[in-house]
């Protein structure tokens, strides 16, 4: 098992909520900060069972489960299915409230990135690329949340700032309880308007295009967003958030992760 959260299952299976009572802490993003949370769930052997057990309550409770990028059609549904050529890694931000990566920032802004491109549905057509937004926490026995990984330099080519998936990142991250983060994404909202439906979306693409390109060769700065080589084939599970299709242009998924299991 690579990613669990628990969190996001639980949407799919709000019965579990009733029975679960597991707690610990995680630093869900932030460094220097800690909230209470379960961990434990996330790094048992048992995480695959749960998410398949919720699976089969929702198909039961009539709940569609889609079992390809290109039948989800809307923000919420549920996609269980498998890709190749995942890759996976930290995406850092500039600036995101009182956090972000420059030095009078008091806490890093990095979250779990993941993207594949899946297959085209009809000739001539582009493929989907699917983009996985979460939390670094829910990394299972990797959390690359360490000194190691949070000593490492950011350049200036990465994302300044989420823009519209700012409402996303704060629920990934927990940072609901940040006022100075709940004030960026009122300040971005009042400013721009509230994410249409596929800005979300359009923006993630934009951001996983941009620190592709963003690689710093000096010493001591991450070279690129990606923390691992991408998994040849992998079983992903997630919770749809926006949807961008287009007949000329790219069309794009973007997700909250559910569960990734590498199937190499």
């Amino acid at each position: 098992m690579f990613y669990f959260s628990e969190r996001a299952l639980n949407e799919i299976d709000d019965g579990r909520l009733a029975t679960s009572t597991a707690t610990s802490s995680g630093s869900l993003g932030l460094h220097g900060l800690s909230f209470g949370r379960s961990r434990a769930l996330a790094e048992s052997p048992g995480a695959r069972d749960q998410v398949d057990f919720a699976l089969k309550r929702a198909r039961k409770s009539g709940r569609g489960i889609r079992r390809d990028g290109w039948s989800v059609q809307n923000a919420g549904e549920v996609f269980d299915l498998m890709t190749s050529d995942l890759h996976v890694g930290i995406m850092p931000f500039m600036s995101f409230g009182h956090h972000g990566e420059m030095e009078h920032h008091v806490s890093k802004i990095r979250a779990f990135w993941a993207t594949a491109t899946l297959p085209a549905a009809a000739e001539g057509q582009a493929g989907l690329k699917l983009i996985m937004v979460g939390s670094r926490d829910n990394v299972v026995n990797k959390p690359w949340s360490g000194a190691g990984e949070d000593g490492l330099e950011i350049g200036f080519d990465y994302p300044s700032d989420p823009g519209p998936i700012g409402r996303l990142l704060s629920w990934e991250l927990e940072l609901g309880d940040d006022d100075s983060i709940q004030k960026d994404i009122r300040e971005s909202e009042l400013w721009f308007g509230a994410p249409r439906d596929g800005e979300e979306a359009l923006r993630a693409s934009w951001m996983t295009d941009r620190a592709r390109s963003a690689l710093i060769r000096d010493e001591g700065y991450a070279q690129t967003w990606e923390r691992r080589r991408p998994f040849s084939r992998a079983r992903v599970t997630g919770i749809a958030r926006d949807i961008w299709r287009s007949p000329d242009q790219e069309n794009i998924l973007l997700a909250r992760p559910v569960l990734i299991q590498d199937m190499s």
